[in-house]
């Protein structure tokens, strides 16, 4: 029902003229009624609830989605860091045996896995 409907249903009641006053503590106000009416129309309903229950599952899926990606993205970001500190310290190890010029043989590997692995990486 809309206040259009309220007001042809308030009209339609029969008019009753009294001589006596009507106690304005117990009767209704036709205003009050017409203001309860509008209010009850901005109420959703079941099936507007439920269309906005559904449109806000579908948003914290997608949400949960993008955070799902980021994650995967950071931990990779992670791994590839850490990969690469490690090619640095290996580097950096097989440099630091090269110091050790006493071993002719283990020079000679070293400097061949250490130049390789340069190139492998880019260094």
């Amino acid at each position: 029902m809309d206040v259009k409907e309220f007001d042809e249903l308030i009209n339609a009641l029969p008019k009753v003229k009294i001589d006596e006053p009507i106690s304005s503590m117990n009767s209704i106000n036709i205003e009050d009624l017409r203001n309860a009416v509008e209010r009850l129309k901005k109420i959703p309903t079941y099936q507007d609830l439920l269309k906005e229950n559904q449109e806000l599952k579908k948003q914290l899926e997608e949400e949960r989605k993008k955070v799902s990606e980021y994650s995967y993205k950071l931990s990779n970001f992670r791994c590839e860091e850490t990969y690469e500190t490690q090619q640095k310290e290996f580097i950096e190890y097989l440099e630091n045996m090269l110091d050790n010029e006493n071993d002719i043989f283990s020079l000679v590997r070293v400097k061949d896995v250490l130049s390789k692995y340069k190139e492998i990486t880019g260094e």
